[in-house]
């Protein structure tokens, strides 16, 4: 299930952020045909990333137009886990493309894990739910369950630049 604003957006939480990779995925093509990757880019970037085109949110949005037409785009997609957590996939793509329809595209990946515990209720703002929350659900249940999640991040990730590879071959 994914949303276009945080599943998990409370006034006050706990929160773990566990980013899955140091350096973003960066995928280039350069050559012909480079206008179709840029006419279908919503299409290509949710597919690789295995979610509807609708759940894929543009953050920003650049156009300049001279000599050849140059797009620098961000977009990105929650993926929700569990009641507690949830990826944030930020997604860059850039292209500068010609009359003549070839050009450069350039997609840059970044995957995060948040893990959120909610403190909105007058009960979850005590000093023995953080404790419990933080300390015993955590480290002594909820730890496995994020290792999961991070291990199935990494295959996204691994899974997401494979598939782009393979929607850009033109």
């Amino acid at each position: 299930m994914v949303f276009l604003k945080p599943p998990i957006l409370y006034t006050a939480a706990i929160v773990r952020k566990i980013d899955l990779i140091i350096h973003p995925i960066v995928v280039e093509y350069e050559g012909p045909n480079a206008s179709i990757i840029v006419k279908n880019r919503e299409k290509l970037i949710a597919g690789a990333l295995e979610i509807k085109e609708e759940d894929l949110a543009r953050v920003e949005t650049s156009v300049k137009r001279k000599e050849k037409e140059e797009i620098s785009e961000k977009f990105r997609a929650l993926i929700k886990l569990d009641k507690f957590s949830y990826y944030l996939a930020e997604i860059e793509f850039s292209s500068s493309v010609d009359e003549t329809g070839s050009g450069k595209v350039k997609i840059t990946f970044k995957l995060t894990l948040f893990v959120e515990f909610p403190m909105e209720e007058r009960y979850q703002q005590s000093i023995v739910y953080r404790f419990f929350m933080d300390k015993i659900f955590y480290e002594l249940y909820y730890k496995k369950i994020v290792e999961k999640y991070v291990e199935k991040g990494k295959e996204k990730i691994i899974r997401f630049e494979r598939r782009l590879k393979e929607l850009m071959k033109i």
